[in-house]
């Protein structure tokens, strides 16, 4: 019996050390350099929520991340998450390696309610219903949700539109006449979402669409209208 117990003993450290090995092993590598790329990819954030759709591309050093999330969404959420903002994730986001990595580098709680969360990780066919949100109060606009969308893509346009790619017009404050951006994440869904919380500015919900090293902003001030073809 005694030899029994010890063998069984044995099985079970072996069995805790594998598991504590496996969930390192799914722990991503965070920045190269984390003062200096957290601080530049912080800066790109800021111009571009100051200069809705101006694509910007981040250059952070990222020699791994976590499936399925982009260079530029993990960037964005090594910068911006910590231990005072709480995330929700969308089903395609919510694995072991996204949750592990997240929790060792940023310590920001997850939660699986989406509608009092700070930030919301999600791909395009998962962005939850907007107006659900946290939306902030007149007072403290600032304390609202900002999702943050992966995207299968992002472009600017020039003037002409003649394209099978949709081209949508983003107008409002920080934009002069207009910036011209094609997106997939763009539906006629979204946009009625974001015109209906446009009556309760100050408060809303800021986006950031992302793919691959790429991201803009949309605050809560822009409007999206889709653009009629241009060319001749």
């Amino acid at each position: 019996m005694s030899a029994q117990l010890q063998n069984q003993s044995n099985i079970d450290v072996t069995t805790n050390n594998i598991q504590a090995q496996s969930s390192v092993q799914t722990i991503k590598e965070g920045f190269k350099n984390p003062v200096y790329d957290s601080q530049s990819v912080f800066r790109k954030v800021l111009k571009s929520m100051s200069e809705p759709g101006v694509i910007s591309i981040i250059n952070a050093q990222l020699d791994d991340k976590p499936e399925p999330l982009f260079s530029s969404t993990y960037a964005i959420a090594l910068t911006f998450f910590d231990h005072d903002t709480s995330i929700a994730l969308s089903n395609s986001i919510n694995n072991g390696a996204v949750l592990s990595t997240l929790r060792f580098h940023c310590s920001s709680p997850v939660l699986s309610d989406s509608q009092t969360v700070d930030f919301i990780l999600c791909d395009e066919s998962e962005i939850p219903d907007l107006n659900s949100l946290k939306l902030g109060t007149e007072t403290y606009p600032d304390q609202s949700c900002t999702v943050i969308i992966e995207t299968q893509n992002i472009e600017k346009r020039g003037g002409c539109t003649s394209s099978s790619i949709d081209t949508y017009a983003l107008t409002g404050a920080g934009i002069e006449d207009k910036h011209l951006v094609s997106c997939s994440a763009f539906t006629a869904s979204l946009i009625k979402q974001r015109e209906s919380l446009q009556k309760l500015f100050p408060q809303g919900v800021d986006l950031i669409f992302t793919h691959e090293d790429k991201f803009f902003c949309l605050p809560r001030t822009t409007l999206i209208t889709k653009e009629v073809s241009s060319c001749m």
